[in-house]
């Protein structure tokens, strides 16, 4: 994505008033430089302060002024700060310089108004964009393009989308009917190797009946994970270990799907 930026002029007047004359050391003077560009009299000379004024002055000349003038002091002082002042402008002369500049888009390096450049997605993946897993691609425009990610039709958390699955329903079916397949997390978030926290706040995101875990982590006969009973009996099973077959009658179990 591309952005005009407009090129912005800095003037930069250097006044040397009146220099050291080759008077005896004792009455040499030479006041030091005022601070160039101070606009918040930070007492500092940076490029920040010379950005502040072009950002309040957009499109028009700007003249920044270091001056020396006599007085006490010492003249190498003097040298040091209008060098410091011409210094700072040619700063701020390069980040504008830069900032005119559009990125290129297509060189593989995320640069200023692109999310993504190629194979480059700065970190980001389709879970993170709130998506249920896929594949995040790079448009030719340097966006994010979100054509090759899931979207979840359950609870979308931990990565993993979420359903609660009908009676007699097994994890596999579960899935299928949504056209994912059976996610680890079933177990490792929420089942026989999850926690109780997960499973509750799972359930109570799915609207399941019930309230609070019934059974916070005993044994069930079968592997049924974070489930309800349709007596609103809830259980998170701690053994056997969550699979993706066990299914019951007068169970509903909590399915994660990708």
């Amino acid at each position: 994505m591309r952005h005009a930026v407009p090129r912005l002029i800095v003037h930069a007047a250097i006044l040397a008033l009146p220099f050291c004359t080759a008077a005896p050391a004792s009455a040499q003077s030479c006041e030091p430089a005022q601070t160039c560009g101070d606009v918040n009299d930070s007492g500092e000379l940076t490029a920040t302060d010379a950005l502040l004024v072009l950002k309040g002055s957009v499109g028009q000349e700007v003249t920044l002024t270091c001056e020396c003038t006599g007085g006490t002091g010492s003249c190498e002082t003097c040298e040091t700060d209008l060098a410091q002042c011409t210094q700072d402008l040619d700063t701020c002369n390069a980040a504008l310089e830069a900032c005119d500049t559009p990125p290129s888009c297509g060189n593989g390096q995320i640069e200023l108004g692109e999310h993504c450049d190629t194979g480059a997605l700065d970190g980001y993946t389709c879970a993170k964009l709130g998506h249920a897993g896929g594949t995040l691609a790079c448009t030719d425009t340097c966006d994010f393009d979100v054509s090759g990610c899931d979207e979840c039709g359950g609870l979308f958390q931990f990565d993993v989308c979420w359903y609660l699955g009908e009676l007699d329903e097994d994890c596999n079916e579960v899935c299928t009917s949504h056209g994912d397949v059976y996610d680890a997390g079933t177990s490792t978030v929420a089942g026989s190797s999850g926690t109780n926290a997960n499973c509750e706040g799972l359930l109570d995101g799915l609207n399941a009946p019930g309230e609070g875990l019934d059974n916070d982590g005993a044994g069930c006969g079968e592997g049924f994970g974070c489930a309800v009973a349709s007596s609103n009996f809830r259980a998170r099973c701690s053994t056997p270990p969550t699979d993706a077959i066990s299914a019951s009658a007068v169970v509903r179990r909590v399915c994660g799907c990708h």
